[in-house]
């Protein structure tokens, strides 16, 4: 299980990703199987850096392919 005290806000993933926030928000309302992990805690959305990264990488390798 991941570390919840590695878990970040939406503004500080956004940053990490150098992308704005608005795309985050996007991508948290899309529904389906290949969705941005995340972890909603109330109305607020929690992201893990890793697997966010992650899930971009394969949405980047997918759209090349």
């Amino acid at each position: 299980m991941q570390d919840i005290t590695e878990l970040k806000d939406i503004s500080t993933m956004a940053k990490i990703l150098s992308v704005p926030v608005s795309r985050l928000y996007s991508e948290t309302r899309r529904k389906g199987l290949d969705t941005i992990p995340m972890v909603r805690i109330g109305k607020y959305c929690r992201f893990f850096p890793p697997a966010v990264i992650a899930y971009f990488q394969r949405q980047t390798n997918e759209a090349n392919q």
